[in-house]
């Protein structure tokens, strides 16, 4: 009876101590899944933050404005799958926003190509605008040297005494 009572009381001891061992280690995954918890907020804030400044929240502009990309966290979920509330990621909100995305890469090519001609126009204006400087100073030397002429054959024919004849 006494190794009876000795085995029972060893057997209670360990179970007390596996009993604490659990205890910490829930505590431990406790700590973890508060942590995990509240990094999937600010995941989940960052993306809301996001769709406001692309404005697709509360609803996106149209045609997509039947979609709603608005999605919850629920940790008090029973399962995995309903932590997290909202339109499926998979089937709505990626294909969304890969098409959001996809468009927007394309108004981005067309600014860029609509740049590159602006950018062209701009040279080949600048390039005539210097052409047309060119030309100006070319016939302010050419105006500067037929009124020196005009300066030098007044002078002659004042120096002759010839009277100036105007028709």
């Amino acid at each position: 009876m006494n190794n009876d009572h000795e085995q029972l009381s060893k057997n209670l001891d360990e179970l007390r101590q596996r009993m604490a061992d659990t205890h910490r280690h829930v505590m431990n995954l406790e700590v973890g899944v508060s942590n995990k918890t509240s990094s999937a907020e600010d995941a989940l804030e960052k993306y809301i933050h996001l769709l406001v400044s692309l404005e697709l929240y509360p609803t996106p502009l149209p045609p997509l404005d039947h979609a709603n990309l608005a999605l919850e966290l629920n940790p008090a979920a029973p399962t995995p799958q309903d932590l997290l509330q909202g339109a499926d990621l998979r089937r709505t909100v990626r294909p969304i926003l890969s098409s959001i995305a996809d468009a927007k890469r394309a108004e981005r090519a067309d600014s860029e190509n609509e740049k590159i001609k602006v950018e062209a126009e701009l040279d080949k204006i600048i390039q005539e605008c210097e052409n047309l400087e060119e030309e100006i100073l070319e016939l302010e030397k050419r105006a500067n040297s037929v009124s020196y002429q005009a300066d030098d054959i007044r002078d002659a024919r004042c120096l002759l005494n010839v009277p100036y004849l105007d028709y």
